[in-house]
């Protein structure tokens, strides 16, 4: 049923474990083609992260990955926006061969960081429109990358110490990204603070404490004592 929908739907269909499925577009659709090919490319990355097996990731990829490649080298960007481009394709290809909650989270995070350095930058040039098109791409990861993948982290029963210094690190980094927002805001007209407030009811409403996952070992551990609770 999941796959058919999304075979079906050319939006993003995300499924998390613990919530009703949450269905978008691209991240809003800005005039100009520079900055739809950056909205079709993290759309495209989420459409992958959301997918429920390998051979849907597969289609995926198979289906947009030459269209977006040729899309992207027939439109001139800056130099920043086209090296971000870069790496979310990059990423794209990384999702086919790899299915890793936690690793994938942590990608996205990378990529949430830099769209958010992209904003700052975009309103110290006074350049309103670009930041507010750059945060909703920022929420988009953020809402439907970060976070459904850290609810699948939050599934698994043992985390290796790797896996779990990665929890820790995303968990420092959303506070970061947090304050930064804040700072965002206070210097941002009020015309064009919608988006940096959407971005912080995100991070407010999906916001995780630093998961405690049993390290393999010590669950096992845990599982021998006489006094263990039984699942």
């Amino acid at each position: 049923m999941r796959a058919a929908l999304a075979a079906t739907c050319p939006r993003a269909v995300c499924f998390s474990p613990t919530r009703a499925p949450v269905v978008r577009g691209f991240c809003g659709r800005p005039p100009g083609r520079r900055g739809r090919r950056l909205d079709r490319l993290v759309d495209w990355n989420l459409q992958l992260t959301c997918a429920e097996s390998e051979s849907e990731r597969n289609r995926i990829y198979a289906a947009q990955a030459e269209q977006l490649r040729l899309a992207l080298d027939g439109t001139r960007l800056a130099p920043d926006q086209a090296e971000l481009a870069e790496e979310l394709l990059r990423n794209g290809a990384w999702l086919v061969v790899h299915r890793d909650a936690v690793v994938e989270a942590d990608r996205f995070d990378g990529l949430a960081d830099r769209l958010l350095q992209l904003a700052r930058a975009a309103e110290a040039a006074g350049n309103h429109k670009r930041m507010n098109r750059l945060i909703r791409q920022y929420s988009c990861l953020l809402e439907s990358g970060i976070d459904l993948n850290m609810e699948r982290a939050a599934a698994l029963k043992t985390l290796d110490f790797e896996h779990q210094r990665k929890l820790e690190r995303l968990a420092l980094s959303d506070a970061d990204h947090m304050r930064q927002l804040a700072a965002l805001l206070e210097t941002t007209p009020d015309a064009s603070r919608k988006e940096i407030q959407r971005a912080l009811g995100i991070h407010g409403k999906h916001a995780k404490k630093p998961m405690r996952a049993k390290h393999p070992r010590r669950a096992a551990e845990a599982k021998a004592r006489p006094d263990a609770k039984q699942e």
